[in-house]
């Protein structure tokens, strides 16, 4: 690209919307915080999505497993945890 060209902004993601249970090892997919029930977790492919049910632009993505997430769970103190399947070839 020529340098006096001008550079197209970055695309920013607003937010997504999906669920990921289509796999027979899905256990849970999806928690509401037990002490916010305003606030859910949700498997998304690879990822965890964080949100606020009330306002869904207000998201979070964790996105720190190599795998398809199939279980989510929710503590009272807001502590999220999350498995994965291994897929063994």
């Amino acid at each position: 690209m020529a340098s006096d060209e001008e550079v197209p902004p970055p695309f920013e993601l607003e937010h997504v919307i999906g669920l990921s249970c289509v796999t027979a090892d899905a256990v849970q997919p999806f928690a509401l915080d037990p002490a916010d029930k305003n606030r859910a977790v949700w498997a998304l492919g690879t990822s965890v999505a964080v949100n606020l049910l009330d306002d869904s632009h207000e998201q979070v993505l964790l996105t720190s497993h190599r795998h398809a997430v199939t279980t989510v769970a929710m503590a009272s103190t807001g502590t999220i945890a999350s498995g994965q399947v291994y897929e063994c070839m």
